[in-house]
């Protein structure tokens, strides 16, 4: 037999292969082990589970058998202190304040379409939907149905015979940290024609706000302004903490509470063209004079402060 590489080739290479081999051989063999260890284990596991088990029905016999009640053994009591479950204890102080916060809170969001009702008055239909109530976060839906009329605001300039004009004039004095310079952006932003006048007074804390806007739906005729800084107060802190508050309205209704702020800050008089529906709105909230010349309606006396309590 002849070899085709000399024998010291071969022994090389056998040097080079065998510790290799060695590797494998121990690896297998590791293997091997630990599957017979892994068998062992579970036929412990086994016998010891099938022990237990014995042991529980063996308790479960004497307990059975034992109906005068005697004492258990210590260990009987141990076992069965692991199964007994300590009362749940009840709240009813945190109860009690969570339902009355919720009620709280439905008889403000119940409210709603009555405030909404003030905006119909000024041609702005509005339908809500309240999708989900919770407690501290309620999700709503909010939509104006003719959007026209958001259409219809511009500027105009004050002439003695114009009276198609809405004058909103605020002073607060409580509010004052309230009416920040950003109002004057808002505004802009959902009534770009509009004139806006601020004026901040440091030594009374006072701040006036005038817009001046034009609608084709009514037109005011006499301004009287009477509790001014109660009514503002109030619609105030109703802007601010629902209006412009997110995810409860729109930004365009920001414009048309302006509008409604006009009347409710004062007016007294209101003449309306072509809504005469509307007069059935307004005398359900309170008793009001309707007096019709010359085919168009006027409202005397009409305080809307009363709405937004």
């Amino acid at each position: 037999m002849t070899l085709k590489y000399p024998i010291s080739c071969y022994i090389n290479a056998l040097l080079v292969i065998l510790p290799f081999l060695k590797i494998k051989i121990v690896l297998i063999g590791a293997t091997n082990l630990c599957e017979k260890n892994l068998v062992i284990e579970k036929k412990d596991v086994s016998e010891y589970s099938k022990r237990d088990d014995k042991k529980i029905l063996e308790g479960e016999q004497k307990k059975a058998s034992n109906k005068r009640g005697f004492k258990k053994n210590d260990n009987q009591s141990d076992t069965v202190k692991k199964h007994v479950q300590p009362p749940i204890e009840s709240n009813d102080c945190f109860d009690v304040c969570f339902m009355k916060k919720c009620e709280d809170f439905d008889k403000s969001i119940d409210s709603l379409p009555i405030k909404l009702s003030v905006m119909k008055l000024f041609g702005a239909e509005i339908q809500h939907k309240i999708l989900r109530r919770g407690f501290n976060s309620t999700k709503g839906k909010l939509e104006l149905v003719n959007t026209q009329i958001l259409e219809r605001f511009e500027s105009i300039e004050l002439t003695e015979n114009n009276c198609t004009r809405i004058n909103t004039f605020i002073v607060s004095s409580h509010l004052s940290d309230f009416l920040p310079k950003s109002i004057r952006s808002i505004i802009k932003k959902n009534i770009p024609d509009a004139r806006i006048d601020m004026d901040r007074n440091k030594d009374s804390g006072t701040v006036g706000l005038q817009v001046l806007m034009h609608c084709e739906y009514f037109y005011c005729e006499t301004y009287r302004i009477s509790r001014v800084e109660e009514c503002c107060e109030k619609l105030m802190k109703y802007i601010f903490e629902c209006i412009l508050s997110e995810n409860v309205f729109d930004d365009k209704l920001i414009d048309l509470v302006f509008v409604c702020m006009s009347l409710a800050t004062g007016v007294s008089q209101v003449r309306i063209r072509g809504l005469e529906s509307i007069l059935c709105l307004v005398k359900a909230f309170y008793p009001v004079e309707v007096v019709e010349k010359d085919g168009i309606t006027s409202i005397v006396g009409a305080d809307f402060l009363n709405i937004w309590q």
